[in-house]
């Protein structure tokens, strides 16, 4: 008779188990790209499509429908730079009624033209959600005092460094207190009229805590005497490393009071005007004795013999000792027709700025062996007159 053993308590016996493995299709299995090759093909093609802006939309669009994987980078594109007026701050609520389920993180530009805020109260209770917002554009077509701008309780991004103000007419109450919410700005742009509405302004500063340590730019047809009054009353001190001033009227002791503030951070000053009144007599000019980091100086000026008073004592404040770094001086004159017909007025003044200038310029050049690049541009109208550019060399 066989034995009784079972067959798997047999000697030589091997237990076996089965195993499930799922079958991915060849296709799928081929299709799994590393992540960051993907990342990278977008970041490619964002740069080549970046002077296409609505081709790279459309582009941008159809690669987030190829993969889930693909969406997060093409959403870091598409919402790189969002522009909001009052209809698309509606719709931008209607489609992410959740913030924190919005690709706002993705937000690194912001434009905004408000309108009237309570149009969208809703939205600007949401502004916080801008997590990474680096830049912050405010455009207005109408005074700011009629469309209140961005209204009081909005909670702005904490992390913007940039502000933009582009508007007819600007508030300087409403613009400090929106400056007032940002207290990581460096970067300061303002570029229309400022009202002043017959109240003191005296204070407004003091409550403002950003670093203003970057690039500021004041641009439109007035003078900014109390944006600047305001900007002096901040406690920390200004920081600035640009100074950007073009005006059309001058506004140059405004300017100069601005240099002044921001001593060795200051590395690059643009001035310009269209006009300034024949009548006004600077008797002070820049002085760049403390400006230590000063590389790049420009004047882009109007009428010549207005300017070159001035122009000649700044020039004689850039001495090695204090400005060891400077490297370019820029001049440009839209009407230098000045030169050959000025009045009798302003040659009496000062008789002997445009020889005092050129003795300057030859100054410089020796004094720093040749390493500061001296340019005058003369230009009338649409003709150019001459570039001339000296490279001093002794």
């Amino acid at each position: 008779m066989g034995s009784k053993t079972s067959k798997s308590k047999r000697p030589g016996s091997v237990e076996t188990k089965a195993v499930v493995v799922p079958v991915v299709p060849k296709t799928e299995q081929d299709s799994r790209v590393p992540q960051e090759i993907i990342d990278e093909i977008l970041d490619h093609l964002v740069v080549g499509l970046g002077s296409e802006p609505k081709s790279l939309e459309t582009t941008l669009r159809s690669c987030s429908l190829v993969s889930k994987s693909w969406v997060p980078s093409c959403r870091r594109h598409l919402f790189h730079a969002v522009y909001f007026n009052v209809t698309y701050m509606k719709r931008w609520v209607k489609t992410f009624p959740v913030p924190e389920e919005s690709p706002a993180h993705h937000v690194r530009d912001l434009c905004l033209l408000p309108g009237r805020y309570y149009d969208a109260p809703e939205f600007f209770e949401r502004t916080q959600w801008f997590t990474n917002a680096k830049k912050m554009t405010v455009f207005g077509d109408v005074p700011l005092s009629s469309w209140l701008g961005i209204p009081s309780f909005a909670k702005l991004p904490q992390t913007v460094t940039s502000l933009t103000i582009r508007a007819r007419t600007v508030d300087l109450v409403q613009m400090r207190d929106v400056i007032a919410r940002l207290p990581n700005l460096d970067d300061l742009s303002l570029s229309g009229s400022v009202t002043k509405r017959g109240r003191s302004f005296l204070g407004l500063g003091t409550t403002l805590r950003a670093r203003f340590g970057g690039k500021l730019q004041l641009r439109g047809g007035h003078p900014y005497g109390k944006v600047v009054d305001m900007l002096l009353e901040v406690p920390t001190g200004l920081h600035f490393t640009e100074v950007h001033v073009y005006t059309n009227r001058g506004c140059l002791p405004t300017t100069v009071r601005l240099a002044e503030a921001c001593g060795e951070t200051l590395v690059r000053l643009l001035y310009g005007c269209l006009y300034n009144d024949d009548s006004e007599t600077f008797e002070r000019s820049f002085d760049f004795s403390k400006s230590r980091s000063l590389r790049e100086v420009t004047f882009n000026l109007h009428w010549i013999y207005n300017d070159l008073h001035w122009i000649h004592m700044a020039l004689s404040t850039l001495k090695p000792a204090t400005t060891p770094h400077l490297s370019s001086i820029y001049l440009s004159f839209k009407d230098p027709g000045y030169l050959s017909r000025p009045s009798s007025a302003q040659l009496e003044k000062n008789p002997n700025d445009l020889q005092g200038v050129a003795d300057e310029f030859v100054r410089i050049g020796r004094e720093y062996d040749g390493e500061v690049d001296i340019t005058v541009v003369l230009d009338t109208g649409h003709r150019l007159l001459g570039i001339y550019n000296v490279r001093f060399c002794f």
